[in-house]
């Protein structure tokens, strides 16, 4: 395995732990009363699931431009030293 499929796989599972754990948090806290101070924590997780979700779909936009721009780059040098 490469290193960047492996950065991949472990960011990605982060992620993962981070929505589902948050979103486990948020289902077993929606029934605190209101003395708890639960809003407080679900606003914090939320914003955390939100970063987590940013993060991945950010990486990966960046990810497939990368690969956009390396393609569009080996066809211009490949037309360039094209003899035909």
């Amino acid at each position: 395995m490469k290193a960047d499929t492996i950065k991949l796989i472990f960011t990605y599972a982060i992620a993962l732990i981070v929505i589902v754990g948050g979103g486990a948090v948020l289902y077993a806290t929606r029934l605190d009363p209101p003395e708890s101070n639960s809003q407080n924590l679900s606003l914090v997780l939320a914003g955390f699931i939100g970063a987590a979700i940013q993060f991945v779909f950010n990486r990966e936009t960046q990810n497939q431009t990368a690969r956009q721009v390396t393609n569009a780059t080996a066809a211009g040098v490949a037309s360039q030293t094209d003899p035909g």
